[in-house]
C-alpha cells in the first residue's frame, strides 16, 4: 500500500478534513468509461462525479474494487458510509457511482460512494504476464498472474496486516502484497526459494513498503499464490559451503594420519632399536656362555689333564724314569693341543663364516687357514638359516678338525665334505685319501692325541653318532648325524 497515501486518508477521515476539497465543486455526474476515469484521475479532476458501467474483476482488495469494460480497467476506494451490495463477486456487472477525490498533491483517486449490481457476465479474464511487462505498465489495474522466484519475505513497517513477497526474475523484480492480518497459517519465510504464481491486480499507484514507488501486485489472499516448484537443498552455496567442510574434514584426517604416522615411526624405531640393543646384548651373552663352555670343556680339561700328568711324572720320577718321560711327552702334547684349542677359539670370535648364508662359502672360509695345498671339495645342502647358531659352530669345529687330522697325520692331497638335511637331522661326511689308519689301534688320549675324542663329545652333546670307516693307504671318511 502507498504510505504517503494511507497516512493522509486516516488522517483526513479521523479529523473529517478533505484537503482541497475546498476548490472542487459540485457538478452533475458524468458517464465514464474506464479509461475516462483512469485519465480524470492522472490530471487530478479532484470533486468531478462519475457514473461507471464495467464489470468487477476483484472485489476482496480490503478498500478497494477494482473494475474493468471494453476500454480498460481502473481501481476505486469505497467510502466508509458508502452503500454496497452485501455480496460482490468478480464477474458481476454494476454500476459504480462517486467523485474523484485529492488526498496529496498530484495524487487523486475515485471514491465510489454506491454500487448498483444490473448482472452477470463471465468471470474475469487473468493475464499470464512476466515481471517485466508487469512493470511495463501495459496490465495496470488488470487481474494478472505473475510468475516469479520468492527472493524475499517481510511485513509492512506501518501497517503489520500487509506481508509482502519479493518477485524476480533473472534482471526484474516486483513486489506482491498479502493482506494477512487474519490469515495467521500464512508463513511466508517459507516460500523463501520457491518459484510460485500469483493472482492479483497490477496497482500502479502503491509504493511505501521498504521506500518502493514502482507497481505492487495486490493478491487477494493466501489461496491466490501457487507454489510451482519448490527450492532445490542442493544449492550452489550449500555445495560450496558443504565441499568445504569436506574439503577440511579430508585435510584434517590427512594430517592426522601424517601425525600419526610420524609418530608410530617414532615408536617403531625406538622399539626396534631397543630390540636390536636387546638382541645384542642376548648374543653377547650367549657368545660369553659359550665361549666359556668351550674354554671349560676343551682347554680346561685339557690343562687339567696336563697338571694330572705332570704331577703323576714328578710322583715317579726317581722309581719309573722311561714311563716319566713317556708321561712328560703326553703333557707336552696336551699343551701344544690347549694352545691350539685356545687359538681356534680366539679364532672362532673373529670368523665371519657364522655369518655367510651360503654353507658351502662359510665352510670353506673356515678351512681355507687348515688344509694347506690340499684339494677341497664341498658340497653341504643345508641352508643356513636350518641351523641353530650351537649347531653351525660345532659344526665348523668338527670340520675343522676332522679336515686339520686329514692333512697333518693322514698327508690328504683331496677332501671331500658332503651334507644334508634328513628327517629334521643333519646328516655329513668328511672323506681324504690320505694313508689311512686302523681305528680300532689308532692313539688315544694316552699318547696325547685327544681330537677324535673332541669330536665325539661335541657329536654326542647333540645327540648325534659318528662312525669312522679307515684302513692303512685307503684314507678315511668320518660319517656323522646331528639330532
Amino acid at each position: 500500500m502507498n504510505m504517503g497515501f494511507r497516512f493522509f486518508n486516516l488522517f483526513g477521515r479521523i479529523y473529517g478534513v478533505t484537503f482541497f476539497s475546498s476548490i472542487a465543486f459540485c457538478a452533475a455526474a458524468t458517464i465514464f468509461t474506464a479509461a475516462d476515469l483512469d485519465r480524470a484521475m492522472r490530471r487530478n479532476s479532484s470533486g468531478q462525479e462519475f457514473e461507471l458501467k464495467a464489470k468487477i474483476i476483484s472485489a476482496r482488495l480490503n478498500a478497494w474494487i477494482a473494475v474493468e469494460d471494453d476500454t480498460g480497467a481502473v481501481i476505486l476506494e469505497k467510502c466508509r458510509d458508502g452503500s454496497y451490495p452485501t455480496v460482490l463477486r468478480a464477474g458481476d456487472m454494476a454500476v459504480l457511482r462517486g467523485s474523484i477525490s485529492t488526498f496529496v498533491i498530484s495524487f487523486a483517486t475515485a471514491e465510489c460512494r454506491s454500487i448498483d449490481i444490473i448482472g452477470s457476465d463471465a468471470p474475469p479474464v487473468v493475464h499470464t504476464v512476466s515481471i517485466r511487462e508487469f512493470n511495463s505498465g501495459k496490465f495496470d489495474s488488470r487481474l494478472v498472474r505473475v510468475r516469479g522466484l520468492v527472493k524475499d519475505v517481510f511485513r509492512d513497517e506501518l501497517d503489520p496486516a500487509w506481508t509482502y513477497l519479493v518477485l524476480t526474475t533473472a534482471n526484474d523484480a516486483i513486489y506482491a502484497a498479502f493482506m494477512t492480518k487474519d490469515q495467521k497459517s500464512f508463513d511466508g519465510a517459507s516460500l523463501i526459494g520457491c518459484e510460485v504464481l500469483v493472482d492479483g491486480i497490477c496497482n500502479p499507484n502503491e509504493g511505501g513498503a521498504r521506500h518502493h514507488t514502482g507497481r505492487t501486485l495486490i493478491a487477494e489472499n493466501k489461496d491466490s499464490l501457487i507454489v510451482i516448484r519448490k527450492p532445490v537443498f542442493w544449492t550452489l552455496t550449500r555445495l560450496l559451503v558443504v565441499s568445504g567442510i569436506l574439503l577440511a574434514a579430508l585435510i584434517a584426517v590427512f594430517l592426522w594420519n601424517i601425525a600419526l604416522r610420524i609418530a608410530v615411526e617414532r615408536k617403531s624405531r625406538d622399539l626396534l632399536r631397543s630390540n636390536i640393543a636387546q638382541v645384542k646384548a642376548e648374543l653377547r651373552v650367549d657368545e660369553r656362555t659359550r665361549l666359556a663352555t668351550e674354554l671349560h670343556d676343551s682347554v680346561a680339561q685339557d690343562l687339567l689333564g696336563v697338571s694330572l700328568q705332570i704331577d703323576t711324572a714328578l710322583r715317579i720320577a726317581d722309581t719309573n724314569r722311561d714311563r716319566m718321560l713317556q708321561m712328560m711327552k703326553a703333557a707336552s702334547r696336551m699343551l701344544k693341543m690347549c694352545r691350539d684349542e685356545l687359538r681356534n677359539s680366539l679364532w672362532d670370535l673373529r670368523n665371519k663364516a657364522f655369518d655367510e648364508p651360503d654353507m658351502d662359502k662359510a665352510i670353506r672360509q673356515t678351512l681355507a687357514p687348515h688344509i694347506g695345498d690340499a684339494g677341497i671339495r664341498i658340497r653341504f645342502d643345508v641352508p643356513r638359516q636350518k641351523l641353530q647358531d650351537s649347531t653351525a659352530h660345532d659344526l665348523f669345529r668338527i670340520l675343522r678338525e676332522l679336515t686339520s687330522n686329514a692333512v697333518v697325520h693322514g698327508s690328504a692331497r683331496n677332501i671331500m665334505i658332503a651334507g644334508v638335511l634328513d628327517a629334521g637331522k643333519l646328516r655329513f661326511s668328511v672323506q681324504d685319501d690320505g694313508i689311512g689308519f686302523t681305528p680300532d689301534s689308532r692313539p688315544g688320549t694316552e699318547q696325547g692325541h685327544f681330537g677324535l675324542d673332541g669330536i665325539r663329545e661335541r657329536v654326542l652333546r647333540h645327540h648325534g653318532t659318528m662312525s669312522i670307516v679307515s684302513s692303512p693307504g685307503k684314507g678315511c671318511k668320518v660319517s656323522i648325524t646331528l639330532s
